[in-house]
């Protein structure tokens, strides 16, 4: 399956992501740039800049903050 394909099914159940759910859950190593990748379809996301409370690491977690509806998906088709 495609790892963007991948990532929509995610989508669909949670809002959210972060690098480490990628790898641990879906084994999907360049997380950044299949976002980029689904941005080109017509998602867009917003991205929070956060640091673990305990060791200090920072990390982004990324939300999904809009879908694109069949309309869209059809005019970037064409």
């Amino acid at each position: 399956m495609k790892q963007t394909r991948i990532l929509t099914s995610h989508f669909a159940r949670k809002r959210t992501i972060t690098v480490r759910e990628a790898i641990d859950e879906h084994r999907i190593m360049s997380l950044p740039r299949r976002i980029l990748d689904l941005e080109d379809e017509g998602f867009r996301f917003e991205r929070h800049r956060k640091t673990n409370k305990v060791t200090g690491q920072r990390y982004v977690q990324y939300e999904l903050t809009h879908w694109p509806g069949p309309a869209e998906t059809a005019a970037r088709a064409a």
